[in-house]
């Protein structure tokens, strides 16, 4: 803890939290653990000036600023690995996204979409192989002829929008793994819906019930289901 740090200058702030932190590292007793360290301090070191607040305020304002915007859609897969664990939960996710992304094209008739994704070396060339997979044999649902190429991969760090779509889904992660309502309450409004039916979004627990809100949309609170 830094005595008055809310009190400080931005300026006053970083300075006291580059100190803090060189110090840790100093501390640290192996090589990976350095590199630990250091690694989680670069995810934050744009934002050591700001407090507490200050960083909920500005992710309030962004999610405000999301839900604000009519013509934009959301589309998630939330699945619970506890109740409903699976080596393939990540592919059936991404099929889940992918088959609503390209519903909603066809029912809107927009002819083409592309999907962009953060650039994580470790599944680029998995969804890759996914997606083309999509494209020769269609998905579980449907076949996929709205979506064009494979997803296009990009720097997270240098495109807002991606930054915002990792705040989406850092909303409905909280809200579907610690019932958290304030981030996901603002940017709700954005799923994708159709006739008044929530369709843009699924939290997937297997055969167990789930009384959250958007298992209660789906009408699946107090009734089985399978995948």
């Amino acid at each position: 803890m830094i005595p008055d740090y809310g009190k400080m200058s931005h300026n006053e702030r970083r300075r006291a939290m580059i100190g803090i932190r060189a110090l840790n590292l100093a501390r640290s007793r192996t090589r990976a653990q350095h590199y630990e360290i250091n690694k989680n301090y670069a995810k934050t070191s744009e934002y050591i000036h700001l407090t507490v607040e200050e960083r909920k305020a500005a992710i309030h304002e962004l999610a405000d600023l999301t839900c604000s915007w009519d013509d934009s859609v959301l589309f998630a897969e939330a699945q619970d690995k506890v109740k409903a664990p699976s080596e393939k939960s990540f592919d059936f996710a991404f099929e889940q996204v992918v088959t609503r992304f390209n519903t909603f094209l066809s029912q809107r008739g927009q002819s083409i979409g592309i999907i962009v994704q953060d650039n994580n070396p470790t599944v680029a060339s998995r969804l890759t192989r996914e997606m083309r997979r999509y494209h020769s044999r269609g998905t579980m649902w449907s076949r996929i002829e709205r979506i064009i190429e494979t997803p296009l991969f990009v720097d997270s760090h240098l495109t807002s929008m991606v930054q915002l779509a990792d705040l989406c889904a850092y909303a409905v992660r909280r809200f579907c793994e610690k019932k958290e309502r304030d981030l996901f309450n603002r940017i709700n409004c954005r799923f994708d819906s159709k006739g008044g039916h929530l369709v843009g979004i699924r939290h997937f627990t297997g055969k167990f019930p789930c009384t959250c809100d958007i298992c209660t949309a789906h009408g699946r609170s107090n009734a089985s289901t399978g995948l």
